[in-house]
């Protein structure tokens, strides 16, 4: 399996997302993010309050982030070219989701700012490949 090379910016958008999808990952903190994205949505003035997640949406929340945390520390321990292509193929459709619930569910515009992370993101890695 090729590995990429551990450039700093590779390293810093690998552990960015590790750390977010840790967050989401605990319950308790993934309450605290959502509160948080609720908040600054609500000060903004750019969306109403997010209403409270049912136990069922809390653990979803909590499985993807735990299916997060292990795939972001798969990426960061091998840099594997094929698992750094099939994750820029997901930030892609990770930004099309957050696009389509942002204009057609009605959901915070305050997540569109993950948008911007998820395409750098992308960049980042296919610069990091193309540097192999």
């Amino acid at each position: 399996m090729n590995a990429v090379p551990a450039s700093p910016a590779l390293r810093a958008v690998s552990t960015f997302d590790l750390v977010v999808t840790a967050i989401l990952a605990v319950p308790g903190l993934s309450h605290g993010f959502v509160a948080l994205v609720s908040y600054l949505g609500v000060v903004t003035g750019l969306a109403a309050p997010i209403e409270p997640f049912s136990s069922f949406a809390m653990f979803l929340v909590n499985l993807a982030g735990v299916l997060g945390v292990c795939w972001n520390l798969a990426i960061l321990r091998t840099r594997a070219d094929l698992l750094i292509r099939y994750n820029i193929i997901a930030r892609w459709a990770v930004a099309a989701l957050i696009v389509y619930y942002v204009l057609a569910q009605g959901m915070s515009p305050v997540v569109l700012l993950f948008v911007i992370s998820e395409i750098g993101g992308s960049l980042v890695e296919m610069r990091a490949r193309r540097a192999r």
